[in-house]
């Protein structure tokens, strides 16, 4: 299985699940700092079955380079992108929008090209629901605006959905939209500038102590 986003957060969390049910997974980040330090953890623990790429997902050349290498995944699950709570994303809209937009686009590109035989999941966002919506349904999700302090990284969580929807319809993909509420764990952003809401507090927690 190839995990993009997968030395931090939910995307490590996902590959070690995938790695302890006996599954061979690719890892990657943008620096072999990255690549290196989760590779040394994971593989330790799982020899044999780490298969480790430096790869930024913003470049179409090296996500090609990366879908290539590991055409005969029967899986991927789809978790990097540029994201963050607090007062990060209303102060960087255009850079969310840009940024997430490529990383989904190229992936999608990829999937198409290399892998049309595998299933992909990619993790979407509470965000993409309507400001003035209530109770969340899946029916609901583009009926009415998006909220103003999350709208640009709501929109290319959009485009991710219906993107793996656009591409299921003319190219036959199969592809699964997930939307999780906030999560948090051992490998998450601590950042009080950058977390979500559970990650900061438990980073001022420990700035405390």
């Amino acid at each position: 299985a190839i995990v993009t986003g997968s030395t931090k957060g939910i995307g490590r969390a996902v590959a070690e699940a995938l790695l302890a049910e006996g599954a061979k997974v690719s890892i990657s980040a943008r620096t072999r700092a990255e690549v290196d330090a989760a590779c040394a953890a994971l593989g330790n623990a799982h020899p044999g079955r780490v298969l480790a790429s430096v790869c930024d997902v913003l470049s179409a050349y090296e996500v090609e380079a990366l879908f290539r290498e590991h055409a005969d995944a029967e899986a991927m699950v789809h978790l990097a992108g540029l994201q963050g709570g607090a007062e990060f994303t209303a102060g960087h809209t255009a850079e969310l929008l840009d940024v997430n937009s490529r990383i989904h686009l190229n992936v999608l590109d990829c999937w198409r090209r290399f892998l049309p035989h595998a299933r992909l999941v990619a993790l979407g966002s509470t965000s993409v629901y309507p400001d003035s919506k209530g109770a969340l349904r899946e029916e609901g999700m583009l009926d009415g605006p998006l909220h103003g302090s999350v709208y640009a990284y709501a929109l290319s969580k959009r485009l991710l959905a219906e993107g793996i929807r656009a591409y299921a319809d003319q190219h036959g993909l199969k592809g699964s939209y997930l939307i999780p509420c906030t999560l948090f764990g051992e490998h998450d952003d601590f950042h009080v500038e950058t977390a979500h809401v559970c990650g900061a507090l438990i980073g001022k927690l420990v700035a405390a102590a």
